[in-house]
């Protein structure tokens, strides 16, 4: 479990952008964490929600007992800083409670493609941003890899590493006004994803997910 503070969302709507990542996500001297080698499983980590919501609520409230205040103390990690505490957590409990089961998203190597990206541009330049250093938005990288997309939006977290983690904040959404990355997970017109992850020479990692109605 990671703060939600550090997922950034790009929605058709536009952009919201959080708080920066905490200080206990900073790449030592500028220094970037490597990849895992199995980036689909930010998409099963999600589909897991998607198609059962309520059986993630367990792993959500199993996690009350470590705030304290606004810090979590997960065991064996550094207490981090949230900014609404465990109010965030309870709120994503009951909006898992009254969400109905979705279909999974489909996996698509197109969206993964124009995920990369933006990963590979903006990871090793630190930066935090959807806006591509050519000044291509998540829309526009989609267009290069896929046609065929009405609706597509994007997320990024950057600190957290393992699958589960990276959708838990998503869905905590610590931080965010509107809550707009739970939103995009659980939304039914999204059927299609890709992901990649990578190095990030300031926050040590990052994951980008590219969602869209329709690719061809």
């Amino acid at each position: 479990m990671r703060a939600a503070t550090l997922i950034f969302v790009l929605a058709l709507a536009g952009c919201q952008l959080p708080n920066n990542p905490p200080e206990q996500y900073k790449a030592p001297q500028g220094r970037a964490s490597s990849a895992p080698k199995d980036q689909t499983g930010i998409i099963s980590a999600l589909n897991a929600v998607r198609t059962d919501p309520r059986a993630h609520i367990q792993k959500l409230e199993a996690q009350r007992a470590y705030y304290h205040g606004l810090f979590l103390q997960l065991p064996g990690q550094v207490p981090l800083k949230t900014s609404e505490g465990v109010k965030a957590l309870n709120e994503a409990a009951a909006a898992l409670r009254n969400t109905r089961r979705l279909p999974a998203l489909v996996y698509s190597q197109a969206l993964a493609d124009a995920a990369r990206d933006h990963a590979t541009d903006i990871g090793p330049k630190g930066l935090l941003s959807h806006k591509g250093t050519d000044g291509s938005t998540p829309a526009d990288r989609i267009r290069r890899h896929a046609a065929g997309s009405r609706s597509t939006a994007e997320v990024i977290s950057f600190g957290p590493q393992d699958p589960v983690s990276v959708v838990t904040d998503l869905l905590v959404d610590d931080g965010v006004p509107g809550r707009g990355h739970r939103k995009i997970m659980l939304d039914p017109q999204y059927r299609i994803a890709g992901a990649a992850c990578g190095p990030h020479s300031r926050y040590r990692f990052m994951c980008v997910v590219d969602f869209a109605d329709a690719v061809r």
